[in-house]
Order: C-alpha cells, then structure tokens, then sequence
C-alpha cells in the first residue's frame, strides 16, 4: 500500500518514466524520500537503466538485422 501512495504521489509530481531514468540520489532526497526509501529506489532506478539499456541493443540488433535481409 505504501508503494502504490508513494508512486501517486511522484506521478502527482510529474515524474514519469523517462524522467525516472535521470533521477539522481540528490533528486530523490528532493523529492522528500527517507534514507531507506531512497536506497531501495536507487536499487530499482538501477534496474530500470539496465533494462532498458538491454531493450535498446535488442532494437538496435532487430535493425541491424532487418537492414541486411
């Protein structure tokens, strides 16, 4: 429950996914996150940036492909 109200309130914000990937530890203190929630967002922000790193090659790679045939 406290996730969903926490995520509320940051789409109150306007903070949406693409800004997500930007967000620094700074921005989060900013945002009136405590130290542990900062650190568990940092932990998932991480995992949001790989992820989508790896859907970008898996696009560039699709492009790639689709070029040569």
């Amino acid at each position: 429950m406290h996730a969903k109200k926490n995520c509320q309130t940051k789409v109150a914000r306007g903070v949406d996914g693409a800004l997500l990937l930007t967000v620094a530890s700074s921005d989060l203190k900013l945002l009136g996150l405590n130290g542990d929630e900062r650190r568990r967002m940092k932990r998932r922000l991480k995992e949001l940036r790989a992820a989508h790193e790896k859907h970008l090659k898996a696009i560039k790679k699709a492009e790639k492909k689709a070029k040569k045939k």
